[in-house]
């Protein structure tokens, strides 16, 4: 799944376009509480499963196929479980770090095998180069990403809530901080040499802005009509909200979308302006 820092850019790109976030310090902790798991001694793959959402008969299995319909409902039970637990903002960016996860396996992940077992000799085994690239990427998007220096500060004093029978704040806390670190630590220098070779800078500048997009589409109706995002009923889950999705959709794979995509060239050049 995404590192770090590309789940930050979604959540950033996210309050870009106009999600409404009263603290986004809660947003951007939220937005990488999933993967805290890690800071728990003998976390397994069932532990990861359940942070991530993924109940152990579900259909959803990221490295096989991403079902969209389950996803989105193991979401709002989530929410209802935890509303009292910890703040909206906190959650909603919870769930878009799972929303993200998905959108990677279909838009970016998928490619990256397919194109590394295309490979007529890939220097790595296929979990080693999937890593040595995504670690690279994350690092360009520390040092280079303008929102970084003020989401860290916001990080640095951010609550960290307490989940029961789920994640506790310490676990939270800890995976913050290392994340925090992560990037100036002397030992971990070696990891960010090189030039990614399967998933590069531009293909991590795309999949944000279409995954923001399609996140997007969940809250803007609800927050339109002046409701709680986290109302379940009419946030991820419904006829109209389907409809919706899939009519945008339809506008990305016809090219008729209203939205605007920008490469890495027309982005370099605004910033000079």
């Amino acid at each position: 799944m995404p590192l770090p820092m590309t789940h930050l850019s979604v959540a950033n790109r996210l309050i870009e376009i106009g999600l409404q976030i009263k603290d986004e310090s809660q947003f951007y902790l939220g937005a990488n509480s999933p993967d805290a798991i890690h800071t728990r001694l003998n976390a397994d793959r069932a532990a990861k499963n359940t942070t991530h959402l993924i109940p152990e008969d579900s259909k959803i299995h990221y490295q096989h196929e991403v079902n969209e319909e389950e996803c989105t409902k193991t979401i709002a039970d989530f929410l209802a479980s935890y509303e009292s637990s910890a703040s909206p903002d906190f959650l909603m960016g919870y769930a878009v770090h799972i929303l993200t996860d998905m959108y990677w396996m279909m838009l970016v992940y998928r490619r990256f095998a397919l194109n590394y077992q295309k490979s007529a000799a890939p220097p790595q085994d296929q979990q080693k180069a999937y890593y040595t690239d995504t670690d690279i990427i994350d690092h360009i998007q520390y040092k280079t990403a303008p929102w970084r220096s003020n989401v860290w500060q916001m990080l640095q004093t951010a609550r960290c809530p307490d989940l029961p029978n789920f994640l506790s704040a310490t676990e939270i806390r800890g995976w913050n901080e290392r994340n925090l670190n992560w990037h100036t630590a002397p030992e971990n220098q070696y990891k960010f040499e090189g030039t990614p070779r399967f998933i590069t800078q531009e293909i991590i500048v795309k999949f944000v802005v279409e995954c923001a997009e399609r996140i997007n589409i969940f809250a803007r109706q609800s927050l339109r009509q002046g409701k709680n995002p986290f109302e379940i009923v009419d946030l991820f889950y419904s006829e109209s909200n389907q409809a919706e999705l899939n009519r945008k959709i339809d506008e990305i794979e016809t090219g008729t979308a209203t939205f605007i995509v920008k490469t890495i060239e027309e982005l370099e050049a605004m910033e000079n302006d």
